[in-house]
């Protein structure tokens, strides 16, 4: 029987003994700083494509080819992460910054010898995964002539000794077979001899060693091979000498500043996901770096203050936009983070913007006051709009003569125009825009004015917004403190050629989006309104669809957002899991794949996201089959695997990569459709920055791949696309495609995936498809007018009136699109409408969920990428609510004319006069030219118009109609 004593001993060796468990535990696990989250993830890197870049440690980043499965390199300083979804720029793609320890010199360093023969295996790459000790491990196998695969685990790590820094790869071999003789070819660099260099647990034979001097420092280059242990792990460290000596080629194509001493603020910065919202030069979802720097003065006090934003998250005082909070963030870490955002402005006027904290800290000398001699009740929503039409060319704003009398005059609700809302007015006009800015309140407001070409700006007769000039798509802002009632306001405005855009955003105080000023804010005289009701790009009495765009949500749908407040996604792909949960890629620096629970609540504060994957390459495209999530990256077609079945993928299975692909920005595979055991994606072109397409391209661009979900390989079935952003099921279970102007291609259209069609690109293997019959469209989608950048089709699955239509998303005009297509002669051939604007972002990827409702995602980047007047991400659910819209269901082309077909039936005895129907017919020519003009527009005749007897279709009778002609119709009033 134990005394107390006894008890007391045992009591203190069972303590002490899971206090040594327990310690080596955590000696098994060390907690790993890695410099970037993510910190293992796929690019193009030093224009070489399909490569995976682990950033082990700040003096220590590696990567590897996945075409070779080799190592590429180790080096110290990072990656300049350059690019759309990382900065935004249209062109250059992610480069190693500083200088390298070695780079490999064998392309192909593997040698097998089984039976007395050695052979040189084929790689395959086969993927990455993390490990329960946080570290991560990429796959591949050997391939041998016999058809035998030997799997090669690789598990890269920094290690360090007495400061001095070493690399350690550590191999495991399975599948190997009896007798097999594995070895590597090996060279190291930055070191100070072969043998204090390079030190393995396997047999490590050394080749020739070269030894050169820098400055005071005499290091070895050393070639080596190393058999691998047949039945155990082997591990080969590389000790480095104390700096890495190999020059970096690439650091003379980034910026200077950029491969300079990278301070910590900005290690801390690339360690966070702080580039998921913010640029360092340009606005995106949040401000730029360089912006926040020149609003705060570099001081303790906004130093403490704004570090206590970033960790608290919200809106208000860092920026407009909500930013998620960040809860394990160190103060200190935060603090240096700060310094080197608001060091980016230096000099006598720092941080002359001067943000505060409450609007009672606004001095009273800066707020602007009301015109007290405006009077609300002679008010009337909306602004005053003049457009003044010029012979000649136009601008810049300081030099116009603004004539007498307007060439028409309107009144806009809101100010947010593109092409189609400016409508007839292209080149060579001016406008003004006068009334007063509402108040309900004293606010301090973010106003920003987006132009192409020339904007000013004038509140309270001062000129706070100068964009002038000829120029693109340009955004200024300006900082105001308003006082409570009416501000004269005034916009001027003018168009010499291009693109046409003029927009009036603002951020009022605490509140976290940049919006378009409401109607309700704007205000003009009543006594100033133009005779009858004006609306700019229509006439007299024009109402939305009579010639005159839709801005708000299709009358027979409801629409709620389908994400949290924090949560703003850059949609790039989406699809359900069985239980209902959403899967949602993201097109930005993160290439995060996100689970979300609740979408179809309604209410974003009931709404659940988690991030399930991350590092993946411009996923473009998600599919969930069985419940297994399989993602389109830029290269490669990934399945990702949750083994530990903790909510996040810990395996990135390569799938499938047997397409080519060259290191051009441009080179997107769009995706992801699934349909009888195959996943369908397609392959854009290469173009150079401006939309030319590059020459020479890589043959297997342009098309639209098949690939087996048995087993990954891939078949090419058709071709001649340009960039076919999206790929869905449509009528009848077929597969479409969306195409995007440029060469070859006049204006977007929508295509029926056939196999062996060719869809008339000549960029790329023009050889071989010069005597090929060019596949016609289902429907054109002329530039400007409905269809800028088409992305994903679908179809109705609702029991709306358009069950069994097709629609598709639009990134650029905005909204979704409807399409009725039917089939004649085996080929299909359709009519598009408009569908339903009053979306939050151009719409990107659509997917139907288990509640019988349609989920909309959307994306934007700078230029032409973007919905102008909407955010740059978003994710919205749209149900139908069983209210009825009268508008146009169907229109069938007969042989001496058109049917129309309508929602609702026609008033009594309305619709037979051949008048109230505008019909005209034009043909484009695709050329190398991009895009292209319409051809032969000619206004049709009407001879006449009958109304069937449930007074639901009209049939009208045309003369004219040619084949391969666009045929327009519109009903006037």
């Amino acid at each position: 029987m134990f005394n107390t004593r006894n008890l007391f001993i045992l009591l203190i060796a069972a303590l002490l003994g899971l206090w040594f468990f327990a310690s080596r535990k955590n000696a098994a696990a060390p907690a790993f700083d890695r410099p970037n989250d993510p910190w293992v993830f796929r690019s193009v890197l030093d224009k070489t494509p399909r490569m995976v870049t682990l950033a082990l440690d700040d003096r220590l980043w590696v990567a590897y080819s996945t075409d070779s499965c080799a190592l590429y390199k180790a080096w110290s300083g990072g990656v300049n992460f350059v690019g759309a979804v990382y900065n935004t720029a249209h062109g250059p793609q992610p480069t190693t910054l500083g200088n390298s320890w070695f780079e490999n010199k064998h392309h192909q360093p593997w040698t097998v010898s089984v039976g007395g023969k050695t052979e040189t295996p084929r790689t395959d790459y086969k993927g990455h995964r993390y490990t329960e000790g946080g570290q991560a491990e990429i796959f591949y196998d050997l391939v041998l002539a016999s058809g035998q695969r030997i799997r090669v685990n690789e598990r890269p790590e920094f290690v360090e000794r007495d400061r001095q820094v070493g690399f350690e790869r550590t191999f495991r071999l399975e599948n190997c077979p009896d007798g097999a003789a594995v070895s590597l070819k090996t060279n190291a660099a930055s070191v100070a001899s072969a043998a204090h260099g390079l030190v393995s647990d396997g047999k490590l034979t050394f080749g020739k060693t070269e030894f050169s001097r820098h400055g005071n420092l005499i290091v070895a280059e050393v070639e080596a091979e190393l058999a691998l242990n047949p039945n155990a792990e082997t591990r080969l460290t590389t000790w480095f000498v104390n700096t890495p000596l190999i020059d970096n080629t690439f650091d003379d194509e980034a910026d200077e500043e950029e491969v300079a001493a990278v301070s910590p603020g900005q290690k801390l910065i690339a360690r966070s996901d702080c580039a998921t919202c913010h640029n360092a030069q340009v606005q995106t979802v949040g401000p730029a770096y360089v912006s926040i720097s020149e609003r705060y003065k570099n001081t303790p006090e906004n130093t403490e203050k704004l570090a206590a934003k970033i960790i608290a998250g919200g809106a208000g005082v860092w920026g407009t936009a909500a930013m998620s909070a960040h809860p394990d963030l160190k103060p200190a870490d935060a603090k240096t983070m700060v310094a080197y955002i608001l060091s980016l402005d230096e000099g006598a006027d720092d941080g002359e913007g001067g943000a505060q904290k409450s609007l009672a800290e606004i001095p009273a000398e800066s707020w602007l006051k009301p015109d007290n001699a405006a009077n609300a009740a002679e008010m009337s929503p909306g602004l005053l709009v003049k457009v003044y039409q010029f012979q000649g060319s136009v601008g810049p704003l300081s030099q116009i003569k603004w004539p007498a009398e307007p060439t028409a005059t309107a009144i806009a609700g809101k100010v947010y125009a593109g092409a189609e809302e400016f409508g007839t007015f292209k080149d060579n006009f001016a406008l003004t825009a006068t009334g007063y800015l509402f108040l309900e309140k004293d606010d301090n407001v973010l106003l920003q004015l987006t132009s192409d070409d020339g904007t000013r700006l004038y509140l309270d007769n001062q000129l706070l917004i100068d964009n002038d000039g000829f120029h693109g798509d340009e955004t200024k802002e300006a900082e105001v403190a308003l006082r409570a009632g009416l501000h004269p306001l005034r916009i001027e405005y003018f168009q010499g050629g291009g693109g046409r855009v003029l927009a009036l955003k603002w951020a009022r105080f605490g509140q976290p989006d940049m919006k378009v000023i409401p109607e309700a804010n704007l205000r003009h005289r009543t006594a100033d309104d133009p005779a009858g009701v004006a609306v700019l790009g229509g006439g007299p009495g024009a109402v939305p669809g009579d010639g005159v765009s839709e801005m708000g949500v299709h009358p027979a749908y409801s629409v709620s957002q389908a994400r949290p407040d924090e949560f703003l996604p850059k949609v790039a792909g989406m699809d359900f899991l069985s239980d209902g949960r959403l899967v949602v890629s993201t097109w930005d620096a993160m290439g995060g794949v996100y689970i979300l629970e609740n979408v179809g609540s309604g209410d974003p504060k009931k709404i659940k996201v988690k991030l399930f994957a991350k590092g993946l390459a411009e996923p473009l495209g998600v599919k969930v089959v069985n419940d297994t999530i399989y993602v389109l990256q830029k290269q490669e077609l990934t399945q990702l695997i949750d083994a530990d079945r903790d909510g996040t993928a810990d395996q990135y299975n390569c799938f499938a990569k047997g397409w080519r692909a060259s290191a051009n920005f441009h080179e997107f595979a769009f995706g992801l459709a699934f349909k009888d055991g195959h996943f369908y994606a397609t392959l854009a072109t290469a173009i150079l920055p401006g939309g030319a397409s590059a020459r020479p391209q890589i043959p297997d661009r342009g098309k639209v791949m098949k690939i087996s979900k048995k087993d990954g390989s891939i078949e090419f079935i058709a071709r001649g696309l340009r960039t076919p952003n999206g790929i869905g099921i449509g009528a009848d279970g077929e597969l479409f495609v969306a195409d995007n102007q440029g060469d070859w291609l006049p204006s977007s259209k929508i295509v029926h995936v056939k196999p062996g069609a060719f869809y008339g690109s000549y960029s790329v293997d023009s050889v071989a498809v010069a005597q090929m019959p060019v596949q016609q469209p289902v429907v054109w989608l002329p530039q400007d007018e409905i269809g800028n950048s088409p992305s994903q089709p679908t179809f109705f699955a609702d029991e709306s009136p358009y069950k069994g239509q097709m629609l598709h998303g639009e990134v650029t005009h905005g909204g979704l699109k409807r399409v009725f297509a039917e089939k004649v002669n085996g080929d299909y051939q359709g009519c598009v409408f408009r569908f339903t604007q009053g979306l939050e972002a151009g719409i990107n990827r659509v997917a139907w969920g288990p509640d019988g409702a349609l989920y909309v995602g959307g994306v934007g980047n700078p230029g032409n990428w973007s919905h102008q007047g909407g955010f740059w991400y978003g994710l919205q659910r749209l149900k139908f609510n069983g209210n009825s819209a009268f508008e146009m269901l169907a229109v069938r082309a007969k042989t001496n004319g058109l049917e129309i077909e309508f929602t609702e039936p026609l008033p009594e005895g309305a619709g037979w006069s051949p008048e109230n129907y505008l019909v005209k017919q034009w043909y484009y020519k695709p050329t190398v030219e991009y895009g292209g003009p319409k051809l032969d527009e000619t206004e049709l005749k009407v001879a006449s118009a009958s109304v069937s007897p449930d007074r639901k279709k009209v049939f009208l009778e045309i003369v004219g109609i040619k084949p391969l002609h666009v045929v327009y119709l519109r009903l006037r009033g």
